[in-house]
């Protein structure tokens, strides 16, 4: 599965070949398939053990949710991993957003899986 995610002004919902800021893969193939999107110096946000890749091209982070984590939601520990590396845009915000959005008997592990991936990514 495939999403484009743009932020800020454009004039299409697709982004170009070479122009993402941003690539969160939770599998290695997904990577793989999709990489051309990246642009030079973009950052991998990469759901397998990536600590083996090397690339001059782009920052692979190895984001994985520890072992109490499995029942959480992993796209928002992605999305916490994320905003850490964001300063454009506050914790806040996302945290805000994540409140009005997800069904209400999810916000709990929602935002415990979000806050997890934020600690992480702060760390790395």
């Amino acid at each position: 599965m495939v999403s484009h995610i743009r932020i800020g002004n454009s004039y299409s919902p697709i982004i170009p070949e070479g122009f993402a800021d941003v690539m969160v893969a939770f599998n290695e193939r997904e990577y793989m398939r999709n990489m051309h999107y990246l642009k030079r110096g973009g950052i991998v946000l990469a759901g397998w053990d990536a600590s083996r890749e090397k690339s001059s091209d782009c920052m692979i982070y190895r984001c994985l949710p520890g072992p109490n984590m499995e029942n959480l939601p992993q796209n928002m520990f992605f999305l916490g991993f994320l905003s850490s590396k964001m300063p454009y845009i506050k914790k806040g915000t996302f945290e805000r957003s994540l409140v009005e959005k997800v069904p209400q008997k999810t916000i709990e592990s929602n935002i415990k899986a979000f806050d997890a991936g934020y600690d992480c990514g702060a760390k790395k």
